[in-house]
């Protein structure tokens, strides 16, 4: 086997080997009630939960036909509030 053959396989064992020991750390994490408990812990999930709704609604498209509604309720909102002085 090649030297970069080799070293694919590595490195994709370690990768996998990563995996495997950070779902084992995250199912004991679970089972210990630490989600639960831990304030730290607790705030780390959050996070990602927060990274991971604003990822996902970064990524759906917003349909032309809501994007013209928002528009029109916007410029007439805009419309309705008087100047400020």
């Amino acid at each position: 086997m090649p030297a970069t053959a080799v070293s694919k396989t590595a490195t994709r064992h370690d990768v996998l080997s990563r995996m495997i020991d950070e779902e084992l750390l995250v199912q004991h994490a679970l089972d210990s009630g630490a989600a639960e408990t831990s304030p730290e812990v607790r705030a780390a999930l959050v996070r990602s939960a927060i990274t991971r709704v604003n990822a996902e609604a970064a990524a759906a498209p917003i349909p032309d036909r809501e994007l013209e509604d928002y528009s029109e309720h916007t410029a007439h909102c805009m419309r309705r509030q008087p100047a400020s002085r």
